[in-house]
């Protein structure tokens, strides 16, 4: 985040102005807008003079509710559990003293690809957690990807 950048700044939690209902607060969670609802505060002039009046959301507020969860999170996941079984295979079968690379190697393939999709992907309301994640899927993947082809190249240099 650079300074002036409108992300940057995050209001607190809490009740603000719905700007697309204005008889209506949401609730802000610290990242994103939620579907919580209640019926806003409405002064009357007599109450709070119009010049005095604060905007339903100043600046640095989010103005629009942001759409829904990132689903590029989920690839850094799903990632993240592919590397997990591509690594498991991977190291049974290099124990186990059998080519596994037919498996593993899709496996490892697909969750370096969907690593790198949640990364490249990220959205503003993803966490450093999901950014950790997926960075984790990716190197598990990867690693049991060459571990697989180290195994695939030791076979072939025995057979030679």
């Amino acid at each position: 985040m650079t300074p002036g950048d409108p992300t940057a700044y995050r209001p607190p939690a809490g009740w603000h102005r719905d700007n697309a209902d204005p008889t209506l607060e949401r609730w802000w969670d610290g990242y994103r807008w939620t579907d919580a609802t209640r019926p806003a505060y409405i002064p009357t002039a007599a109450q709070y003079p119009a010049a005095q009046y604060p905007a339903a959301h100043p600046a640095g507020y989010p103005a629009v509710p942001p759409p829904g969860r990132s689903t590029t999170r989920n690839f850094g996941r799903v990632s993240l559990v592919l590397g997990i079984v591509a690594m498991l295979l991977a190291v049974l079968a290099w124990l186990a003293g059998i080519l596994n690379f037919g498996i593993v190697g899709p496996l490892a393939l697909l969750g370096v690809i969907l690593g790198g999709v949640a990364l490249v992907g990220r959205k503003s309301d993803d966490t450093p957690r999901d950014r950790a994640i997926a960075i984790a899927g990716s190197v598990l993947s990867g690693t049991a990807g060459l571990l697989a082809i180290v195994q695939l190249a030791v076979l072939i240099a025995d057979v030679s």
